[in-house]
C-alpha cells in the first residue's frame, strides 16, 4: 500500500523524534500501552473503514512487531454486537517504559502533567486528531473525543493548544462528568491548515 506523503519512514534503533510524534499523538487518541510481562507495547486498534491508517501507523513501528495488522471481529458493548477492526501490536520494549510511566496512573491512561513539552509537532496533533477528531455537521466547527479525561485534563489539553498551537480550544460538557474538546468555527481553520500535510486523503473528510 503506496502513499506519497510526508509520512516518510525512517528505520531508526531507537524512537526517532519522528516516531515519538506519532506516538504522542496515539497515546493522546485511541491508541494504548500495556504491560506483558516485564515491559509495555503499543496496541493499535481501529475500526477496519480506517484499515489505511492503520497499515500507516504500522509502518512506523514495524521494525518493532512480529506481524502485521490483522483482521479482528471485537465485541461492541454499546450494541452489543461484533463489528471488524484492524489491529497490530509492537513487541514489548524497554524503550516504551518511559511512555507508559507518563500516561498511565494505576493502569488508567492520563493526559500527563508535562503534555505542553511533549505536544509540540504539527504531526502529533495530526495523529491525536486523526485518532478522536470529527467535523461538526451543523457548523464549521470541530470536536476532539476526549471523553476518557477528566475536566482537569481537558483544560491542560486546552492550556497547551494555545500555548503551542496558538489555537483557542473550549472544553464542553455532552453528559454528566463527560467532556469534549470544542474548536470553534473562528479556530478551526488555523487547526485545520497545522495538520493539513499530515492527515491521510481517506480522513479528509474530518477537516474543513
Amino acid at each position: 500500500m503506496e502513499w506519497a506523503t510526508p509520512w516518510e519512514v525512517e528505520q531508526p534503533v531507537e524512537l526517532s523524534t519522528y516516531q515519538k510524534s506519532v506516538l504522542i499523538g496515539t497515546l493522546l487518541g485511541d491508541g494504548h500501552l500495556e504491560r506483558d510481562g516485564r515491559h509495555v507495547r503499543l496496541k493499535i486498534d481501529h475500526a477496519w473503514t480506517q484499515a489505511a491508517y492503520v497499515w500507516c501507523k504500522f509502518r512506523v513501528f514495524q521494525d518493532w512487531t512480529l506481524r502485521e495488522p490483522q483482521r479482528r471481529l471485537v465485541y461492541d458493548k454499546r450494541n452489543g454486537g461484533l463489528s471488524i477492526h484492524c489491529r497490530f501490536v509492537t513487541r514489548t520494549l524497554p524503550e516504551l517504559e518511559e511512555y507508559y510511566q507518563l500516561f498511565y496512573v494505576n493502569k488508567r491512561k492520563v493526559v500527563p502533567q508535562g503534555i505542553q513539552r511533549l505536544l509540540h509537532s504539527s504531526l502529533a496533533l495530526a495523529v491525536w486528531y486523526m485518532d478522536d477528531g470529527a467535523r461538526r455537521t451543523d457548523c464549521q466547527a470541530l470536536r476532539v473525543h476526549t471523553n476518557a479525561y477528566t475536566l482537569e485534563e481537558q483544560y491542560l489539553l486546552c492550556e497547551t493548544l494555545v500555548n503551542n498551537f496558538g489555537v483557542s480550544a473550549r472544553v464542553h460538557r455532552v453528559r454528566a462528568n463527560e467532556y469534549v474538546l470544542y474548536i470553534p468555527a473562528c479556530q478551526a481553520k488555523t487547526f485545520c491548515d497545522l495538520i493539513r500535510p499530515y492527515v491521510l486523503p481517506e480522513l479528509y473528510h474530518k477537516l474543513l
